[in-house]
Parts: structure tokens; sequence; C-alpha cells
């Protein structure tokens, strides 16, 4: 699965540092992990971060920063929600383009009156003023950033960047082997700050590997969505040549796996696939994917967990049903063979209608 979402009543230290290894993140009193995002109805994929926090040192940014912002008082706590964090949060969004929650209460907390996270805090104040802040949540050998905000009239000391490394100075103060930043979104902007942040210590989640590797040694297209979606045109192409009506979709639904009311349904969570079969609203055809993971194509047979109020033909996006995976009905890494596949199991069934009709 591409994403999933857990909700333990309890997280001992030692579970959240699993989580974190494999790429989770928190969500209120959930967590979860995802290799999709859209922005502006957009797909990117997630990369998740960490730092080694024994390989990261007062690095010429963090310098820079601390003499920056050396008039400023820095205080780290465990964490709390006042109305004056809440003020300046919302502030911050003022200034931002991208989503954030409504509240750092809703942020936190969500809707759950449970509390599973040892939730600390990094405040920098200007005498009295709050002008930054900061949350992390702390695990036994590992912490996790959580978010960061501040007044955007100190902009130009970068108080966002040097709450990051206040968190991570402090965690590796500690003894605590590794940070997490969350992830970045490989041509979304927004995050690409992360990867400035310890560069010299940052690595990346390979998700193919399943291992930590070194952030230079990224490759921005190999898993990328642009190369899900070239691998699916190239497949359509070979599937017209053999007069097979094939259309590439994107999913709107892609991301339900994360929707507390579907919780351990494990829903289809691929954010596109070729469709190249008559498109009957109430029937779900087998549809074709590209999975970087194993870089092979598979059809796919679904059910239905859910039918859309509104049913529409829509030219590049399917949204008829909720889908559920099935079966796995053949793989191929070569897209000639599994056009061919299709072309000759779209004649057989011709070839029966046919025979059905004659009778």
């Amino acid at each position: 699965m591409f994403s999933k979402a857990h909700y333990p009543d309890i997280l001992m230290p030692e579970d959240l540092d699993l989580y974190l290894a494999d790429g989770w993140f928190r969500w209120g009193q959930s967590i979860f992990t995802t290799s999709f995002l859209s922005f502006n109805s957009q797909f990117y994929r997630a990369i998740w971060l960490r730092v080694v926090l024994s390989d990261f040192n007062d690095d010429k940014t963090y310098k820079k920063l601390s003499r920056l912002n050396n008039s400023f008082r820095v205080e780290v706590q465990k964490a709390s929600i006042t109305p004056e964090k809440e003020e300046l949060f919302q502030l911050y969004k003022k200034g931002i383009t991208f989503k954030v929650s409504e509240s750092l209460e809703a942020l936190l907390f969500g809707t759950d009156q449970k509390r599973i996270y040892d939730t600390h805090e990094v405040c920098i104040y200007d005498n009295e003023k709050l002008i930054a802040c900061g949350f992390f949540d702390m695990g036994k050998d590992s912490a996790a950033g959580i978010n960061s905000f501040y007044n955007h009239e100190y902009k130009k000391y970068s108080p966002g960047k040097y709450i990051i490394y206040s968190k991570m100075m402090y965690c590796k103060n500690l003894g605590l082997q590794y940070f997490y930043p969350g992830y970045f979104a490989p041509g979304y902007s927004a995050f690409n700050y992360k990867l400035d942040i310890g560069r010299t210590a940052l690595e990346y989640l390979d998700t193919a590997s399943e291992q930590w590797l070194h952030i230079n040694t990224f490759d921005s297209v190999t898993g990328s969505v642009s190369e899900m979606r070239e691998k699916l045109s190239n497949l359509a192409e070979h599937l017209n040549a053999a007069d097979i009506d094939a259309r590439l979709l994107t999913y709107r639904y892609f991301d339900a796996n994360l929707v507390a009311d579907f919780n351990g349904y494990n829903l289809f969570d691929y954010p596109m696939f070729i469709y190249c079969l008559e498109f009957v609203p109430e029937i779900i055809n087998p549809v074709i994917v590209y999975d970087f993971r194993d870089q092979h194509y598979h059809l796919i047979r679904n059910m239905s967990v859910g039918m859309a109020d509104k049913i529409e033909d829509h030219s590049t996006e399917y949204s008829a049903h909720l889908m559920k995976p099935r079966q796995v009905i053949f793989s191929s890494d070569n897209p000639e063979m599994m056009a061919n596949m299709i072309a000759s199991a779209f004649r057989r069934d011709v070839k029966a209608e046919s025979t059905k009709l004659k009778a």
C-alpha cells in the first residue's frame, strides 16, 4: 500500500522510533504514511527525510543563523497551547500560500481526547514578545519535527530554519540518533527549505529498496509521478496501436486510506491508471497501473466499496467508485507484452460475444 494510517491508543517512545524509520508522520493523535500528495490538483511524490545527528555539526548555516538571532531568547520545554501561540499561528497562516491546520489545537490533537505523543516546543522571544515557535515529538532514540511558525515581520532572521536547527541541536545534545523533519515533494517548492538544513547529514527513504540513503544520491526522476505517467502513456500508445481505446486517468480517491472511516479497508491507492475497457458506471473493469517499486505494470481487478452519488464519465479523472484491490491478473515489466496480453484477451471477449449473438 502507498498510504496507511494507524490510530494507536498508546505510543511508546521506541514504537515512535520504528514508525519514523519506516517513513511515518504524526497527524493529530494518529500517525500516517503516504507516497503521493496532491496540491492544486497536481500529484507529487512524498520523499521522507531524516538527519543523522551524529553526523550533524555546527554547519555554516547554523552558525550564521545563531549570530543573526543572538539577541533573541530561545526556550525549549514541554509543549503547551496558549492564546499567545495560537495568535502567532493565525498570524503566520496569513503570510503563507500552502494550506495548514485551522488551529494549533486541531494540528496537535484533532478531535481526540487522548494524548499519545511526548511533544516539546522551541520558543523564540524578542524580549518578552513571542516571535517564533515550533513543536517536535520525542521518541527513545529519535525525534520528529511537527511544525514551525513565526511572525513574518522577523522573516529576515530566518526564524523557521533557526527553529528547526534549534530542535536538532537540542536532540543531538540529548544523545538522540535521528531527527525527522517530515517530507519534501520534488517539483513543489514549498518544502525545499528542508533540503538545506543539515545537508551533510541528510538522508531520504528510498521506497523501492526500503533503505535510507544520503540525499546527494537522490534521483528526482526514478519513482516520480512523471515517470509513472510516462510509463503509462507509453503503454497506452501500444494499446491504441492494437486498436484498444486506452485512457490514462487520475484517481480522485487515491488517499482514501488516510480517512479514519476507511481504516483497515486497504483501498486501491494508485494516483493514476489506464482504463482500457468500456466505461459502464455500474461495473468496475480491471485497470492497469505502473508500480515504481518493482518497475512492473499490473492488471488489477478491483471491487467497489462505494459508488458516487453522481457518476460522470470524466475524460481525465475516475471518480465513479471507491475501489479495493481483489486480484492482480497479470504483471509485466514490458509494455508491449502487457499490451499484447490485453489485446488478446479483448479479441477473445469480442469473439465470444459475437458467437453468443449468432447463437
